[in-house]
């Protein structure tokens, strides 16, 4: 089975660091972001380039972490079947 991250907000510094080594790992990432689609589809795109999988979604963190239906089907899609959870501030 392929590894599969879940990185929040991966759209800025830390995070976004976080996620491209992970990629470069062999680890598909899935990412959430506040606001910045824009940095967050930039992101996406590096990951792709390495050869891996990845999928963002805006969601404040700072209220709560909770995936809903579609976004769990994307994490499937990407192959999670267990994941493992990064949380980046």
């Amino acid at each position: 089975m392929d590894k599969v991250a879940i990185n929040t907000d991966a759209s800025r510094v830390i995070g976004r660091n976080t996620a491209i080594n992970l990629a470069r790992r062999n680890v598909d990432v899935i990412f959430t972001y506040r606001a910045n689609q824009a940095e967050a589809e930039s992101v996406v795109h590096e990951i792709e380039g390495l050869t891996k999988k990845a999928a963002a979604f805006a969601l404040d963190t700072g209220m709560f972490l909770r995936l809903t239906d579609s976004q769990m089907k994307s994490a499937r899609h990407c192959g999670a079947g267990d994941a493992t959870v990064l949380i980046t501030w």
